[in-house]
């Protein structure tokens, strides 16, 4: 690793930004996401993320998608950096979103997560 990197890396540190080498090199950041805000998917039990290659996008290969383990669906695809993967919105069929949803919502609601399955 070269020292401007190394600096870089001290700089963020110094500043309490989480910092990530990934396996080709390339320096990657995470500042803390919304910890206890009950909007995002961060602190769920049920949420982890899985190789989610983009078939159309042969030179990256290492794209993730988050899913849900509680509902078997997936809740976003295509995530490429560490930044993208904090502060997840909750999707509308969240069983934790914690609010009552419309009429109009709960439709929405399944018609989204039967889409979202398919792509678990």
């Amino acid at each position: 690793m070269d020292s401007k990197t190394k600096k870089e890396i001290r700089e963020y540190e110094e500043a309490g930004i989480d910092v990530v080498v990934t396996k080709n090199g390339k320096l990657e950041y995470v500042t803390g996401g919304i910890n206890d805000s009950k909007e995002v998917c961060d602190n769920c039990e049920f949420l982890t993320f899985k190789p989610d290659p983009d078939p159309d996008d042969w030179f990256r290969d290492e794209d993730q998608k988050a899913v849900c383990l509680k509902m078997e669906a997936s809740i976003s695809r295509y995530l490429e950096t560490l930044s993208e993967m904090i502060n997840i919105s909750k999707p509308l069929w969240c069983p934790y979103l914690g609010r009552e949803l419309s009429e109009d919502e709960r439709k929405q609601a399944k018609e989204i997560l039967e889409y979202r399955k398919e792509e678990f």
